[in-house]
This record gives structure tokens, C-alpha cells and sequence, in this order.
């Protein structure tokens, strides 16, 4: 007769498991435990930080600020030059009123009236549209001026400087008597002062400066051989006749 018994025996106890697993990871364990070991305790853990990059490479940034300030500046000076110009140009205060404002300085044979019959024009124009080069030019045609300069003062007064030509002799042309320089050129006999030279014969009337130049070349030669040594005796000449 067959005989139960009262309780089952389970598998797990005729062969109990394996002792390998727990041991991995009792190895595993003292694997972590020696790599913790090994780090310095100094040793913080490092942390990383985001960084945030601008839109732009810095360098490129710094030029366009750059570039932007140039053109600000740029735009404020065409702004403001535009308005200074403006101003000087319809200002009253710039403009020339009178003869009063025309100052003539080195002026000791020409007279007053040729020098206004050039510079006359600028009354009443402004200072700054008054052509300076021009003016220079048409004074240096009368006979008496040998150089001149025209010079404008802010706000509306103009100055003119003289330097006129130094008389070496009289010429007789024709009939007339004029007195004429070093390099040929002939002017009106002046009412206010008086001059002792000889009197060059052999000048035509129309004749070319050209033709006055040689001349005169020949009459300072001349004066100075007799002046050479301080003999002076070119004094004692009256008349020297350089016709051809």
C-alpha cells in the first residue's frame, strides 16, 4: 500500500543554486571599491557649464560699431557743413558794404582810383564768392603794380598789398615822356613825387614789350660798367639814345 508522504520537497532543495553570481558581485564591488580608492580625495567633481555664443564673432561686432560711428559722423559734418554754407552765403554780415571795407596797403604811385576800378566789383558781393586769383590778375595790369595780393578778413573786409615797379629812367615815346623800369615795362609820370634819371631815346610808340626788353638790357649793362668801383658816373648822363 502505497504511503504519502506529508510534505513535497522542492527542487531548489536537492540542488541549491550556484554560489558564482554573488560572487561577481562581491569582485564587482571591490573592483568599484578600489577605483574610489585610488582617486585624490582633493579631487572635485567637475561640473560643465553651458556656454551661450552671440550671433556675431565678436571682431566682426566691433567693426560694424565701427563702421556705424564713421557714417553717424560723416552724415552729422555733411549736415553741418551744408548749414555753414548756407549761413555764409545769404548772411548780411558777410557782405562787402563799401570802399570802407576794401583796406590798400604798399600803394605809393598807383592811385587810389586805379586800384578801385578793379577791386570797385566786390562792393556789395560776398566775401566768399569774390574771386581772389582773378582780382590778383587785373591789378598786376596796371602799369605801376609789379605784384599784388588780395587777402579776405571774416566777416566782410578785404586787404590789398601793393609792391610796385622801380623806375630805372625816363623814355621819350613820340612825343610823351614816361618813366620805365629794369625790365622794360613803361608807367605814367606820378603827381606826388619827383625822379632825377636819364631819358632813354629810341622807344616807338606800340612797340612790344619784347622789343623794350633788349634794350634795357643794353642800359643796365652800361650803368653798371660806369658805376662799377662806386665811380657813379651813370649821375652825369642826360640822355642815351638805344634805337636800332
Amino acid at each position: 500500500m502505497a504511503r504519502k508522504s506529508g510534505s513535497t520537497i522542492m527542487q531548489e532543495e536537492l540542488y541549491p543554486p550556484s554560489a558564482a553570481p554573488a560572487r561577481e558581485e562581491l569582485d564587482d564591488a571591490r573592483l568599484v571599491d578600489l577605483d574610489v580608492a585610488e582617486e585624490s580625495p582633493f579631487l572635485r567633481a567637475q561640473k560643465r557649464v553651458p556656454a551661450r555664443r552671440g550671433s556675431l564673432p565678436k571682431k566682426t561686432a566691433h567693426r560694424l560699431l565701427w563702421g556705424f560711428v564713421a557714417v553717424t559722423v560723416f552724415c552729422v559734418s555733411v549736415v553741418a557743413a551744408g548749414t555753414l554754407y548756407h549761413y555764409g552765403e545769404h548772411s548780411w554780415r558777410f557782405r562787402v558794404e563799401s570802399s570802407d571795407n576794401i583796406e590798400v596797403a604798399g600803394m605809393e604811385n598807383a592811385t587810389k582810383a586805379q586800384i578801385m576800378e578793379v577791386m570797385g566789383a566786390d562792393i556789395g558781393r560776398n566775401i566768399f564768392f569774390i574771386p581772389l586769383a582773378q582780382q590778383k590778375a587785373q591789378l598786376e595790369q596796371i602799369p605801376w603794380v609789379e605784384s599784388a595780393s588780395v587777402m579776405r578778413f571774416v566777416p566782410n573786409r578785404l586787404r590789398v598789398e601793393i609792391h610796385e615797379r622801380t623806375p630805372v629812367a625816363f623814355a621819350r615815346v613820340g612825343p610823351r615822356i614816361f618813366l620805365i623800369d629794369a625790365g622794360g615795362t613803361l608807367m605814367e609820370l606820378p603827381q606826388k613825387r619827383k625822379y632825377s634819371f636819364p631819358v632813354i631815346l629810341g622807344m616807338n610808340p606800340g612797340e612790344p614789350l619784347s622789343t623794350r626788353i633788349p634794350r634795357m638790357k643794353a642800359y643796365n649793362e652800361l650803368v653798371r660798367e660806369l658805376d662799377s668801383g662806386g665811380a657813379r658816373y651813370s649821375q652825369d648822363l642826360s640822355e642815351i639814345d638805344l634805337s636800332d
